[in-house]
């Protein structure tokens, strides 16, 4: 599920023109990029539904170290108003953030976001079906 959350939100932002980098942070910034990481945490309410939550991070390499406000502002405008929206996932899921934060880091916007996906367990098992028998036992 992990990797369909990462191209859902890479095809909600829309950007083709800045690369999606690897979401290592050993890995050289290319500008203007994005990255995104995705920390899964699961609850199981029941035996029938499993909640899993998700804290994502995307972080926004502006083009220019040094002259970057107004292309901060204006991406985080456009990350506000697609990612406010469902996004939609390769197998046809819809998911809505909840928490959508901005942090400004100079040369880089941060994006924390936040969803909860709701999976139902199948938990009926596949029993073999026993036929009855009529047994006579003649004296």
């Amino acid at each position: 599920m992990m990797l369909e959350i990462h191209r859902g939100i890479y095809e909600a932002i829309g950007r083709k023109d800045i690369p999606l980098m690897a979401s290592d942070l050993t890995e050289p910034k290319n500008r203007p990029g994005i990255k995104i990481y995705i920390k899964p945490t699961t609850n199981r309410m029941n035996s029938n539904v499993r909640i899993t939550d998700y804290d994502i991070m995307v972080i926004y390499y502006t083009s220019d170290i040094y002259k970057h406000y107004l292309e901060v502002y204006e991406m985080e405008e456009n990350l506000e108003e697609m990612l406010l929206g469902s996004v939609e996932l390769e197998n046809g899921i819809f998911i809505e953030f909840d928490e959508l934060e901005f942090k400004d880091e100079g040369d880089a916007l941060i994006v924390y976001l936040h969803t909860s996906i709701d999976t139902m367990i199948d938990t009926e098992e596949d029993a073999e079906v026993i036929e009855e028998m009529n047994l006579v036992i003649g004296v």
